[in-house]
């Protein structure tokens, strides 16, 4: 991947467990209808932690606020 993008990890939850960038994706297709419709998908993700800094305008781009002191940014989709 020539080009990665740092990316926040937060679990269902809201736990955060950090920066990451993707590596690599891959799927397996485990089932699906005799229309062609997926039914069940094995998705392998394999990323690698970030270290470096994530520049403001990224976080905004991705969906995320910039936070206003004391209070806890939120995720606006995207």
């Amino acid at each position: 991947m020539s080009q990665a993008t740092p990316l926040k990890f937060i679990k269902g939850n809201g736990e955060y467990v950090g920066v990451f960038v993707i590596d690599e994706l891959g799927q397996t297709t485990e089932q699906a209808s005799s229309e062609g419709d997926l039914m069940s998908v094995q998705v392998d993700v394999r990323l690698k932690e970030y270290t470096g800094k994530i520049p403001e305008d990224k976080m905004e781009q991705k969906g995320f606020k910039k936070t206003v002191a004391g209070v806890q940014p939120e995720f606006s989709g995207g």
